[in-house]
């Protein structure tokens, strides 16, 4: 046999042997880059769902922001009100049930209020936003027909004054009648707040006993806090 005849012979076996080297370097490197690809893959999906968390939390803090403008459409207005007529001897840092560290406010009317007979209002407030607007114990907050005109807020004590551990609000309030040779000597009344679960309601029965047992003269905070835990 001829050395060409040989060389022909031994071809077809060096291209088969060169052919199953490729493939099995083929089927070698496949897995490799189907790592790579899912590798990508979860790279791509992590990032998307990242995104999706801020967007989310995002979402979230503009939700929250929009329910307290909803819950309180006249912050502005009412913390301009508090800046401008708190009446500073009558307003206390406390921290209070349900509330934590608070600024208890007392506002006195606006000049043009007067002429309504307005009387104070009261306030939580912290970090210059107002937390709570307590309710009015008089009918569009107004004195007119009732006692007399606002003259001032004489005292205001927190008291647990039924038990619940929770602290209650006892506030004095004095009025000026202008009747009579005593009108412009402010009489004290009392207004008197019961702790909720994140609010205050005003206690018109602890009020009317207090007014039926109490002499104006005799009406300050110790006194009745001390009448209505007896009465407990």
């Amino acid at each position: 046999m001829t050395r060409k005849m040989k060389c022909i012979k031994i071809l077809p076996v060096l291209l088969c042997i060169l052919g199953l080297a490729g493939c099995q370097q083929a089927k070698n490197q496949k897995p490799y880059q189907e790592e790579i690809i899912f590798e990508d893959i979860m790279e791509t999906s992590g990032t998307d769902k990242a995104d999706e968390t801020d967007e989310n939390r995002s979402e979230s803090q503009e939700d929250i922001q929009s329910d307290l403008q909803v819950e309180n459409p006249n912050q502005d207005r009412l913390m301009e009100k508090v800046n401008q007529y708190a009446i500073p001897e009558q307003t206390f840092d406390v921290c209070l049930d349900d509330w934590g560290e608070v600024t208890f406010v007392s506002c006195r009317p606006s000049p043009d209020e007067y002429d309504d007979w307005k009387v104070a209002s009261f306030y939580l407030v912290k970090d210059d936003q107002i937390l709570y607007e307590f309710p009015y114990r008089l009918e569009n907050n107004s004195s007119k027909g009732y006692i007399g005109l606002f003259d001032g807020v004489g005292a205001v004590g927190f008291r647990d004054l039924n038990g619940d551990k929770k602290d209650d609000i006892i506030i004095i309030t004095n009025y000026i009648t202008g009747a009579g040779p005593d009108g412009m000597v402010p009489r004290p009344d009392a207004t008197i707040y019961l702790a909720g679960e994140h609010e205050f309601y005003v206690a018109h029965d602890m009020i009317a006993d207090v007014a039926e047992h109490i002499a104006e003269t005799d009406r300050t905070i110790e006194n009745i806090y001390n009448f209505l835990r007896q009465r407990e």
